[in-house]
């Protein structure tokens, strides 16, 4: 394993926020991969993970990430529950699960992952 595996602890605030899922710290293991537009690419999360922060690079390129299916830019509705999801930001996931990701201009999108220890 080239990265190092960051894990975390949620502890509830007073009023039952809990400032791990806010502000995580920063992560010791990520990903990264250079897209061209219109063409999906896939992440593997790492067997260990449990928490995964998607993000784009500075730039601001939006990109679509599908959980179950290649990910598509929508070119009309989509209504049975399947559609691609547009910025997704922290996403709790399984170790081995795929996302599949697509970009419409050319750029990077970063996944940055970790554990949960509560």
């Amino acid at each position: 394993m080239s990265g190092t595996a960051v894990e975390f602890y949620i502890e509830d605030d007073i009023y039952k926020h809990k400032h791990s899922d806010f502000c995580p710290p920063p992560s010791g293991w990520k990903d990264v991969r250079v897209m061209a537009a219109n063409v999906a690419k896939t992440f593997i999360v790492p067997l260990w993970a449990t928490k995964c922060f998607l993000m784009v690079a500075p730039g601001g390129t939006d990109f679509w990430a599908n959980y179950s299916a290649a990910a598509t830019i929508p070119s009309g509705d989509v209504s049975d529950g399947s559609a691609a999801e547009l910025n997704p930001a922290g996403r709790t996931v399984v170790g081995g699960q795929a996302i599949s990701v697509i970009t419409a201009t050319a750029g990077a999108i970063i996944q940055a992952y970790y554990y949960k220890t509560s």
